[in-house]
């Protein structure tokens, strides 16, 4: 059986929706296991050795599997797994590049940059101002998200790889929600 540690306001909200859509599609059961970061439930010793190394969330151990520890990861190991490419294009299909693509640009242009505005402390060196370090990242956050809105306008559908959702659209929705 596949664990989830989510919580909210994390990367988990992708996953679980696939993991649901697995569950859906195949009957295939799953264990949610919320952690309660305000209680600090992520920085156990027992966390941090036997899920995720770095204290975080989403982490997935996959049945038989790995911990898996990325939230894109984790939505793009699942999807595969959902019969019939419903989330996924196929391996050797010519629309396959397009979703992983958009995964990853998730992952790498849009996630990064929430974290700099979220979690400018992290990424701020001291002595410089952490509010204009946020503002920046606000203000590429918006060009960023310029190039799906473009996309999805070019395409004249609602979803950015085919006429049908994937879990690269899932992935972004989650992104979205953090919009400001």
């Amino acid at each position: 059986m596949h664990e989830l540690y989510w919580s909210p306001r994390s990367g988990s909200l992708a996953p679980m929706a696939v993991l649901e859509a697995l569950k859906e599609a195949t009957g295939t059961e799953y264990q949610a296991t919320k952690v309660d970061t305000a209680a600090g439930d992520h920085r156990t010793q027992d966390y941090l050795a036997l899920v995720h190394p770095l204290g975080t969330v989403p982490a997935l151990k996959a049945d038989g599997g790995p911990c898996l520890m990325e939230s894109a990861a984790i939505t793009l190991y699942l999807a595969d797994l959902v019969p019939n490419q419903a989330l996924a294009p196929a391996k050797n299909s010519v629309q396959r590049g397009a979703f992983l693509d958009w995964t990853i640009y998730g992952a790498t242009s849009l996630y990064t940059i929430y974290m700099r505005m979220y979690h400018a402390d992290q990424h701020t060196p001291e002595g410089v101002e952490q509010a204009r370090i946020a503002g920046l990242a606000g203000t590429m956050i918006r060009d960023r998200w310029a190039v799906v809105e473009q996309a999805l306008a070019t395409h004249d559908r609602p979803w950015l790889v085919r006429d049908s959702v994937t879990a690269a659209d899932m992935y972004l929705a989650m992104l979205a929600l953090r919009y400001p």
